[in-house]
């Protein structure tokens, strides 16, 4: 309580006034151990290299006499070597003379011997000196092993689009797109029915085009494929309409009526018709009427006929129908 800032009653209940000298108390005695501890000696740095390029990654040996550590070029234009340094006196002195760049340079436990990493050897067989405590250590490196053969390329895939096409029976043109897994890929293009013709992309490589054309269909509907890219595409003809039906035939006879003398005799009619195709009949309608040529025939004709003698005390008349037209035939009496 503030009213009684400096109570006691026990350990663990004493007023604010009591906790703060407690606290001050505290803070006095370790600023005091603090002044009279003793202090570290301070440190002297000594430079152990004057030359202008890099040193790095520095190994003291176990008796802390030599420093082993990594001269770099700085022109980048030779690699990296070994140097020794003793620490009391003398100059560094070039430890490796090997091609590729070295790293982590570390002593053996007895400080006799140094460690280090040559890099990968990407080329030939190379060799290089080390000369330490008057020695010369030579150091082999063989050649790098052949690189592996490059993976093989993946297989060529082709899609075409579309994969069919309808054309009239009057013929057509049409496109075909051929889309390659690579812009290596080759392909080819060809008919196999003779009235389809690859009028363009017969061959390619990566992503094209094939054009091609179906001539016209006289005949029924039909079907064809192209082989593209080993894709089939195919065609479809539709058929040939069907030719228009023939005109109607029409015949002329001439001439239409022939007088014939009592005693008979023959005659002949000449007959017209409009095309080649056109067939017919002759028929006489009466007994004494007989035709002789051109009961039936096609096309333009000549039709002959007889008539026999009239016997009978009167004039008499008959017809012959030829290609449906009536030819009379008139007889008068003896």
């Amino acid at each position: 309580m503030l009213s009684e800032p400096f109570y006691d009653r026990g350990p663990n209940d004493k007023g604010i006034g009591l906790q703060v000298l407690s606290s001050l108390g505290r803070v006095a005695i370790g600023y005091g151990a603090w002044g009279s501890a003793p202090r570290p000696p301070s440190l002297t740095f000594t430079q152990l290299t004057d030359f202008n390029d890099s040193a790095m990654a520095p190994a003291l040996s176990p008796d802390g006499r030599m420093l082993a550590f990594i001269r770099s070029d700085i022109s980048f234009l030779s690699p990296d070597q070994i140097w020794i340094k003793l620490l009391r006196h003398g100059e560094p002195v070039q430890l490796t003379n090997v091609r590729g760049n070295k790293y982590g340079p570390a002593f053996s436990d007895d400080g006799s011997r140094v460690a280090f990493t040559v890099a990968v050897n990407t080329g030939s067989v190379r060799r290089a000196t080390i000369a330490a405590g008057g020695k010369t250590f030579t150091v082999t490196q063989e050649e790098a092993p052949p690189p592996p053969p490059p993976p093989p390329p993946p297989p060529c895939t082709f899609t075409i689009s579309p994969t069919a096409q309808d054309v009239a029976d009057t013929g057509g043109t049409g496109s075909v797109a051929v889309t390659a897994s690579a812009s290596t890929c080759a392909w080819t293009a060809s008919a196999n029915a003779a009235w389809l013709t690859v009028t363009s992309g017969a061959s390619g490589t990566g992503n094209g085009s094939v054009a091609f054309a179906a001539a016209v269909n006289t005949a029924a509907a039909r079907t064809g494929t192209l082989t593209i890219a080993g894709q089939t595409f195919s065609v479809s003809q539709a058929a040939a309409p069907p030719p228009p039906p023939p005109p109607p035939c029409t015949f002329t006879i001439s001439p239409a009526t022939q007088s014939v003398p009592p005693e008979g005799g023959n005659g002949s009619v000449t007959l017209t018709a409009s095309a080649a195709t056109c067939t017919w009949t002759s028929t006489a309608n009466v007994d004494w009427l007989t035709v002789l040529h051109g009961s039936s025939g096609t096309g333009s004709d000549t039709v002959t006929f007889a008539v026999a003698p009239n016997a009978l005390g009167s004039d008499r008349m008959g017809t012959i129908t030829i290609a449906g037209q009536t030819f009379t035939v008139t007889q008068p009496r003896p």
